[in-house]
């Protein structure tokens, strides 16, 4: 059962965790993402403001957009902080911003709505519902827009309070950035922006662009989408690769690592599916008060928590809820859309892998 559980997942959704890592690694190499970052850095840099609290809130912000981009554009939310850590410092440092804030940033921006709530997400956790339910990585697109807009207000509002607590008490860069500080040399010349190009920037987000137009506009396979963007990168920007082995190689094998620790998750949750007790819970959804869409919200989160993966929680909750509840009449779009929404909930624990 375990093996079953863990091969068939390896083999469903090996081609998209390979190319997406593979992207990823291709907008490191390039610096694409470097050029990207640099430039919205610079134009939202300039933006002058009175208040600590001001300046910490803004910033934060800034990291957390920028981190949108570099997402929606295909860069997987696990490698995403090497490329802003080089921002951030410099940027923190400059402005004397408490470093534990700069967390803030790069987990709105990669994980909070990025991945299941914007429509047309390149994000594993907006793909893996379409094999399951033969609908788009658009799904939903008001549903997920609506949620996306009321979750930016309430991390606006949470990094705020954070920058008002941390002026209060009168918190700088310092202490909480001294590891940073001393260990990491991989600082990024923010000045650098300054001379990026608009034709630069363009010609940096086109391989997102192209890869966006053929998941959404064409309704294309997602790993048929990210080859094509693969593609993209490696022509627009092959005198920029200086080894398109070791690139290939190296991204295509953290793709299968980070595989490998959710199918044992998938794995492990096949295993969990046959035990007396999985029934029981399952048949205890029944009494959980409310529509099915809040049973699904609640499923999801339990074994996402449970399992300690998003994406393997997902692929569990679906694979053994979804016909359930296309039984009741819900709609695929939906189920969709709140089953990736959910699985991000508990997912927040400790123990999480992935």
């Amino acid at each position: 059962t375990y093996s079953a559980g863990f091969g068939n997942y390896a083999k469903n959704y090996f081609l998209m965790f390979a190319l997406g890592a593979i992207f990823g690694r291709l907008t490191s190499d390039t610096g694409t993402g470097k050029t990207i970052a640099l430039k919205l850095a610079t134009m939202l840099g300039k933006i002058n403001v009175k208040t600590q609290a001001a300046r910490t809130s803004l910033t934060v912000m800034l990291i957390a957009l920028i981190t949108t981009v570099l997402c929606l554009g295909g860069v997987s939310s696990f490698v995403v902080i090497f490329t802003m850590v080089g921002i951030m410092k410099p940027l923190f440092e400059a402005q004397d911003i408490p470093w534990h804030t700069s967390l803030l940033g790069i987990t709105i921006g990669s994980q909070v709505f990025t991945s299941t709530m914007i429509p047309g997400s390149p994000a594993i956790q907006n793909l893996i519902p379409i094999k399951y339910l033969g609908t788009t990585a658009k799904a939903a697109p008001m549903l997920a827009l609506a949620s996306a807009a009321v979750s930016a207000i309430f991390c606006i509002i949470y990094v705020y309070y954070v920058a008002r607590k941390a002026e209060r008490e009168q918190e700088r860069f310092l202490p909480t950035g001294t590891v940073i500080a001393r260990d990491f040399k991989g600082d990024i010349d923010i000045k650098e922006g300054e001379s990026i190009t608009w034709g630069q920037f363009c010609k940096a987000l086109s391989p997102s662009i192209i890869l966006l137009i053929a998941l959404n506009a064409f309704n294309m396979a997602p790993e048929v989408a990210l080859l094509i963007g693969i593609i993209a990168n490696i022509i627009l920007y092959y005198d920029k690769i200086q080894d398109m082995g070791k690139s290939l190689g190296e991204g295509a094998m953290s793709g299968g690592r980070t595989l490998l620790g959710v199918c044992a998750v998938v794995g492990f949750g096949s295993v969990v599916a046959i035990v007396p007790g999985y029934t029981f819970v399952v048949k205890m959804l029944d009494s959980i008060p409310g529509s099915p869409i809040v049973q699904l919200v609640i499923a999801t989160n339990l074994i996402a928590g449970i399992t300690g993966s998003a994406s393997g929680g997902l692929a569990i909750a679906l694979e053994t809820f979804a016909k359930r509840y296309l039984e009741m009449g819900i709609a695929p779009d939906v189920i969709h859309r709140v089953s990736a929404m959910a699985c991000y909930g508990l997912d927040s624990l400790p123990h999480n892998g992935s």
